[in-house]
């Protein structure tokens, strides 16, 4: 498959997690509520963010590594959510949501300290799934290509 094809192939998954992330955080945001609620939303949240970080960092180079981008991507995303939080104590997030109350579920409006325990925890749940699917994904490729060998080499043999 070429470096195109295999891009292609991996943005479907990508754009599936993503939905699926914004839906449930926004579930858990309007159904869930209380402190389990803001912990669960924190932790997706980062999660959100590390997963639009992961492909930015994956243009500049090939396959090797992946774990290694993986984690800092849920580095960036938790610290990404941090600063965001430092800026609620500002009070600029506030007088954006009055402005456009969308905003008001990207950048909230009120520092929270337990926040920041649910963005660190959010960074490791995506380092940690993320490392168990780039390493899963990185075995069934080895799998695939070790299945294709017998059947090359029964097709030179024939010849």
């Amino acid at each position: 498959m070429t470096h195109a094809g295999s891009a292609r192939t991996g943005v479907l998954p990508w754009l599936a997690a993503v939905c699926a992330v914004v839906a449930i955080g926004l579930i858990v945001r309007f159904a869930l509520g209380g402190p389990l609620g803001d912990v669960v939303g924190g932790m997706l949240y980062t999660v959100l963010l590390a997963l639009l970080i992961y492909p930015l960092l994956a243009l500049g180079g090939g396959g090797s590594g992946r774990r290694a981008r993986v984690w800092l991507a849920a580095a960036l995303g938790g610290m990404l959510s941090v600063v965001i939080e430092l800026l609620q104590l500002t009070g600029l997030p506030a007088a954006l949501a009055t402005v456009f109350p969308p905003a008001r579920l990207v950048f909230g409006t009120s520092f929270a300290a337990l926040d920041l325990v649910a963005y660190a925890s959010g960074a490791l749940l995506f380092g940690a799934v993320g490392t168990l699917l780039v390493t899963h994904a990185g075995s069934c490729t080895t799998h695939a290509g070790s299945r294709e060998q017998p059947r090359n080499e029964a097709a030179t043999e024939a010849e």
